[in-house]
């Protein structure tokens, strides 16, 4: 699966800049209810400011990656591919039994899978 192990590590050591430089793209988006969560200003400047939301979807104690990656250690995880026509193919990562994530959807950038959105479960109370 691309990148998630990788993505996982990283999170769970806190590693901002394996996150920024190679796992994130610099439009990544968290989406949560009606809510679109991505960078406000640039990607680093935004994320390491300590109070940027996508850094909360990131590393907070609940309905973030790292909460799903401590909690839900053995979550299925399938391998699906989103089509868009005249645009391209994506590798989505489905959780069918995860209570914090729903979906992660990877796309190239610097010629890398990075993560490009991910979907947080909307029974989450964050």
């Amino acid at each position: 699966m691309p990148q998630y192990e990788e993505l996982k590590q990283a999170v769970l050591n806190g590693n901002e800049e394996r996150l920024l430089t190679d796992l994130f793209s610099p439009d990544v988006e968290f989406y949560h209810k009606d809510k679109v969560i991505r960078y406000k200003i640039a990607p680093r400047l935004d994320f390491l400011k300590g109070v940027s939301e996508v850094r909360q979807y990131t590393f907070s104690e609940q309905e973030s990656l790292k909460a799903f990656f401590t909690q839900e250690v053995d979550t299925e995880v399938s391998l699906e591919l989103r089509l868009i026509a005249g645009v391209g193919t994506f590798p989505v990562l489905k959780f069918p039994n995860s209570k914090i994530l729903r979906e992660m959807v990877f796309t190239v950038h610097a010629g890398q899978w990075k993560v490009y959105e991910v979907a947080v479960r909307n029974n989450s109370p964050v």
